[in-house]
Formats: C-alpha cells, structure tokens, sequence
C-alpha cells in the first residue's frame, strides 16, 4: 500500500460572506503526480495557499505524512519539505542563474549568520557545498550552460525551468506548481512534462499541479482533482475525469476527447 504524504481533510477558506474553499478532502501518495483543474474562480490557487502556509484555513486539517502543517507559516512548511513555484515567475532577476538556485537552498544550510560573516571554515565548506548541488541542479534541468546569467536574460521557457530548479534545492518531498506549463508553445510544455517525470522518477520527488493545459494534465497525472466554487465536483483518474459527463460538458470540452 501507498504511503501518505498529503492529506487534507475539510478543509475550509472563508473570506467574509465567500468560502474560496469549501470543505475540500483530498490524499495524495508519495511518488504521484496531482492535478487540479477547474475554471477561474474555482479555488484552486486559495487551496494551494492554504496548503503552502500563506493563508491560515478557517476550518479542517492539513497533514504532510505523519505532521500537521494546518496554519504553520510558509517558511516552516518549506522547511518540513514543501516548495512552490508560481502563475507568475518569480525570480531574483538580477542574479545570476545559479545564485537564484543557491538562495533556494537556505532551508538546508547549518552554518550561524555569525560564522557566515566571519568565513570560518564550516562556512566556507558549506558554501563550496551549496554551488556543487546547486550545479548538479541546473545539470538536471539542462541550464548549466547558463550558470554564469542572470535569471532576466533567460528565454521564458527557461525562466519557468529555473524557477523549479530554485524549489528543486530545497530537497522537498512535495512540490506544488501553480500553471507551470503559462504561456508556453508545444515544444516547451513537452519539454516540461518530461522534466516533470524526471522529478517524479529520479528525484523522488511527488507533485501537486494547478493547471488550464489539459492535453497536459491527461498526459501527466496519476489523479485529478476537480474544483469548481470551491466544492470538489469530481475526483479520480484521467480515464474516469474523461468520461465524467459533468466535467466534460462543464471543463474540459470536446479538446479532452481528441
């Protein structure tokens, strides 16, 4: 059987007279990959801020394995091993590539800011540490050629591969991506799909998609979660979110049949 890694449990947002989210229950299993989908509006980015710490929920339970994370800040979700990545880039545009892949590993480093000043040795060490994987990094995601950049002289398609190469130095477990296929071309969705299994399959690493492209959402995920006013109106595999006549009528369209 699966192991658990993420499990939310009536999970409720209010923003005065408005439930964004409205007692949503889902699980997802290490090793998987999550889509949710559903049109603007639906809930999805206010659930994924629940999830990642930005919002405090109103109501329910958010469990990360054996942890409850329910209402922890952001910062100590990242550190008990969820990263995000974001609708709209964001980088540290003027640093360079592997800098901004560097700054993604702070949750990792053990070195005191009073050692960090004064250069001891265990700094340092960790310093010349830090560039070795955040290189082996960039290695994974084909932008070592870039290293030397700075982040705002990338093509878009490698901005967006740079920001998950950013999440990736974090070393987390879950990795929740808001859209990450926006505003690319054929050519660099397929690019990013497979970097995606990458992550799955040789970084051991489960994610959680929000997502419009439905050619790939079908193509990626194990499971699909669909929202829709904050409610859960269907919840399964592609093949049954596919045939779901609800969803086609109301979501995905004849393009999720071709």
């Amino acid at each position: 059987m699966s192991e658990s890694l993420l499990s939310v449990s009536g999970l409720t947002m209010q923003f005065g007279g408005l439930r964004a989210v409205d007692n949503v229950d889902f699980r997802q299993e290490t090793g998987t990959i999550v889509s949710i989908i559903g049109p603007n509006g639906a809930g999805k980015t206010t659930l994924f801020n629940c999830i990642s710490g930005f919002y405090e929920p109103t109501e329910g339970e958010i469990h990360l394995g054996e942890q409850r994370i329910t209402g922890l800040p952001s910062h100590e979700i990242a550190r008990a091993g969820i990263a995000r990545t974001y609708q709209n880039i964001r980088l540290f545009r003027n640093m360079t590539v592997l800098e901004n892949v560097m700054l993604g590993q702070e949750r990792l480093l053990r070195t005191t800011w009073l050692g960090s000043i004064f250069g001891t040795r265990a700094a340092r060490r960790e310093t010349d540490e830090v560039v070795e994987r955040s290189q082996a990094i960039l290695a994974f995601v084909d932008l070592d050629s870039s290293a030397d950049r700075q982040a705002d002289e990338l093509p878009y398609g490698d901005q967006r591969r740079l920001e998950i190469a950013r999440a990736l130095a974090s070393e987390p477990r879950l990795m929740m991506l808001d859209e990450p296929t926006a505003g690319m071309n054929p050519s660099e969705t397929a690019d990013t799909e497979r970097l995606l299994q990458r992550l799955r399959d040789e970084r051991n690493v489960s994610l959680l998609l929000i997502e419009h492209d439905m050619r790939f959402v079908m193509g990626i995920s194990e499971h699909i979660m669909v929202l829709n006013y904050g409610r859960t109106i269907a919840s399964g595999t592609p093949q049954e979110i596919r045939a779901n006549p609800e969803v086609i009528e109301a979501y995905l369209g004849s393009s999720a049949q071709d």
